[in-house]
């Protein structure tokens, strides 16, 4: 779609890529929604990627702190 051509993302050699044809219609309304749709769950999964690490991190801590703790009473 040739009305897509000028925004932002569109890199050569691809061009504007639409595999699904989703902007088929040329609707820049729903255009716009989608990436604006797009933006905000790639940023919800950045966060939720961000807690799921915390968390990983903070109870690899924890039983690592839990461990040295039961070796010290030990020895």
């Amino acid at each position: 779609m040739m009305a897509f051509e000028n925004e932002l993302g569109v890199q050569a050699p691809v061009g504007f890529w639409d595999p699904v044809g989703f902007t088929a219609d040329g609707d820049v309304a729903a255009f716009k929604r989608r990436r604006s749709v797009e933006l905000k769950h790639g940023r919800i999964s950045m966060m939720a990627t961000m807690g799921a690490l915390d968390r990983m991190v903070s109870l690899s801590c924890y039983y690592i702190l839990l461990y040295a703790m039961i070796n010290s009473c030990h020895s």
